[in-house]
């Protein structure tokens, strides 16, 4: 069901310099309540640090759910030398002859699920949800791009 060029391994930046690009995410695509099976999604995540744009690709089940693994690499020197993550994020879905904006992020660290970090006037970086569960979301068709923290798309976080 999955065509997937990752890398290996996952976490937050370590001694062996291992970095998540794109968390893993799991989800449903419905359409007016119902699921939509077939469903193409392509992933893709442009890492500014290793000038590298990874692509997967997956389509739905018949219940209309689709998965994607985490997209890690290793980076030695960035590990040490200071700088500043920034993976810009895209998952479009083609269903029914359209094409939707799914998720659409500038990533800014690299850490698992860091996805739902954002940035709050009153109380600073604060999550979305729970960071320590993987991340789950549900794509509506009918739904209008919309910031969901602080992804943009047409998806919400379950």
């Amino acid at each position: 069901m999955l065509a997937a060029l990752s890398g290996v391994g996952c976490g937050e930046v370590n001694a062996m310099g291992e970095v998540v690009i794109f968390s893993a995410v799991r989800g449903v695509v419905t359409s007016q309540g119902k699921p939509v099976a077939g469903a193409k999604l392509q992933r893709e995540a442009k890492w500014a640090w290793g000038k590298e744009t990874l692509t997967d690709a997956t389509t739905t089940a018949p219940d209309g759910s689709f998965s994607f693994p985490a997209l890690t690499r290793r980076m030695l020197l960035g590990s040490f030398l200071p700088h500043e993550p920034s993976v810009q994020q895209k998952i479009t879905i083609e269903a029914n002859g359209k094409s939707h904006l799914a998720w659409s992020l500038l990533k800014q660290n690299y850490e698992t699920n860091g996805e739902l970090m954002y940035f709050d006037d009153q109380r600073g970086l604060v999550p979305l949800r729970d960071r320590s569960q993987p991340m789950r979301i549900t794509c509506k068709l009918e739904n209008t791009e919309h910031r969901s923290g602080k992804v943009f798309g047409i998806c919400d976080f379950d």
